[in-house]
Formats: structure tokens, C-alpha cells, sequence
């Protein structure tokens, strides 16, 4: 019991005819869920919630319908994605990657550089 909810995405699915409450699951976590409902047509319906302070994100968003060829990877981008907002406004000292790449980069450049062969 302790794991389960212990992540700011989850994701449902949801084969009931009832509408899932997003209080379902409690903690401080989950602050983004994407629900799947499949449908008569055999397409799936997209409930998506995430608390106020998290900025819309995709490529999924509340009311979508969408097949079952674009599902899983819908799925995965929006939960990815969902996971990053999430991320930036609840972890003040959040740092891209790719920032964070480049920080090393210098170190590494500043520590091995050759001085004397630099030209002024």
C-alpha cells in the first residue's frame, strides 16, 4: 500500500461505467493522471487531470478520442511530458538535463584545458 500512488503520473484504466475520481488514489503524488476508458467503437477515451499549478502539456489532452494504433505511445509522451510540468513546479531547484550536460562539459573543459597553447 505504501508504493502504490507514490509517483506524480498514474495512469487508469478505466473499464467501468463509472467516472474514476481523481481523490481515489490519496497522497501528496499523482498530480497528474491520464484515464483510459475504452469505448463501444474500440477506440479509447482520454480523461486527462493535473493539478492547477501544472501548465497544459500533451500530446493527449482531456476529451481526446483516439484509436488503438496511436494509444501506447500517446500514452507514454503525455505521461513523460506530464511528469516533467509536474517536476518543474513542485522541485524549485529542477535543472534540465541537457543543462545540467552542459555544466559538466565545462568543468571537464575548464579542468583539462591546455592553458599554453590557448591564443590571446
Amino acid at each position: 500500500k505504501r508504493h502504490i500512488g507514490n509517483d506524480h503520473v498514474h495512469i487508469i484504466w478505466n473499464e467501468s461505467h463509472h467516472n474514476y475520481r481523481p481523490e481515489t488514489i490519496s497522497g501528496d503524488f499523482g498530480n497528474v493522471q491520464i484515464q483510459i476508458r475504452p469505448l463501444e467503437t474500440g477506440e479509447y477515451g482520454i480523461v486527462v487531470y493535473s493539478d492547477e499549478q501544472i501548465s497544459p502539456f500533451g500530446p493527449l489532452i482531456n476529451g481526446m478520442v483516439v484509436s488503438a494504433d496511436v494509444l501506447p505511445a500517446a500514452v507514454r509522451a503525455t505521461a513523460i511530458n506530464g511528469h516533467r510540468r509536474a517536476v518543474q513546479v513542485y522541485y524549485k531547484t529542477y535543472v534540465h538535463p541537457y543543462a545540467t550536460r552542459q555544466q559538466s562539459i565545462n568543468r571537464i573543459s575548464e579542468k583539462h584545458a591546455d592553458r599554453s597553447s590557448q591564443l590571446y
